[in-house]
């Protein structure tokens, strides 16, 4: 899968483009043939991790990843009504990436669907669990079959959940480091990079040649997956009529 940078900050597309030598990621330089839009909360973890995982999916698509210039819940939701009314095609797809939650995810996804709804989205739940959402969303006539994930793991005994939660595991797994409890994964991970001199690069790329990432990112991975399906697959199981219908 090709990565395309439409509205990122420079450092963001300084750090994907650094990543694509690593690891071998393609990227795409036109905003032609983009068939999902990736939508991230935080920033350049998120971008980098997101980017790898699609680059592991390895479909023939394009995923154009988005970072709105406010952050919060609210700035994920406006992007993706601002995607539905610009978007050339009637259909597309795209996931929303959450960082920070210190919420029951649950709370934080059906706050995002509320959010979607100040801006003219309807969403009908169609999927998904265990910190990850799936819906089929609508504006006037544009369709989203979209992925709401919250970064984060669970048994990751941290006093806030991050995109680094997944990191923190990669460290324990493929490092044999112990991860102290209690406080930010950030900070933890800041850390611990620092006094084990790991990068998240060397993790991810590890983590590649072994099953072990599915167990690092679950949710990420199933949710790319959901959003994976052929166009004319979801509208076949799930039509626009359907779906809003009561």
């Amino acid at each position: 899968m090709k990565i395309h940078l439409i509205s990122v900050p420079n450092r963001i597309a300084s750090d994907i483009i650094k990543l694509s030598h690593k690891i071998g990621l393609q990227l795409e330089y036109t905003p032609k043939g983009i068939n999902m839009y990736v939508v991230i909360g935080n920033g350049r973890r998120d971008a980098e991790i997101i980017s790898t995982l699609h680059h592991y999916i390895d479909h023939k698509e394009v995923a154009s990843i988005v970072k709105p210039q406010e952050t919060g819940i609210d700035a994920l939701a406006k992007s993706l009504a601002i995607i539905l009314e610009k978007a050339r095609r009637a259909h597309i797809k795209a996931m929303l990436i959450i960082d920070r939650d210190t919420n029951d995810p649950n709370n934080v996804i059906e706050e995002t669907i509320n959010n979607l709804k100040t801006y003219g989205v309807e969403c009908k739940h169609i999927g998904g669990k265990n910190r990850r959402g799936v819906y089929n969303c609508l504006k006037v006539n544009k369709h989203s079959l979209t992925a709401i994930v919250v970064n984060g793991l669970d048994y990751i005994n941290v006093k806030q959940h991050e995109i680094e939660d997944h990191l923190l595991m990669l460290a324990q797994e493929l490092k044999n480091i112990e991860i102290p409890k209690g406080e930010r994964s950030k900070t933890l991970w800041e850390r611990i990079s620092k006094t084990y001199k790991i990068s998240h690069y060397e993790l991810l790329k590890e983590a590649l040649n072994s099953s072990l990432i599915v167990k690092a990112l679950p949710q990420h991975l199933k949710a790319i997956k959901n959003t994976s399906t052929s166009q004319s697959e979801v509208i076949k199981l799930h039509t626009i009529t359907d779906c809003f219908t009561t």
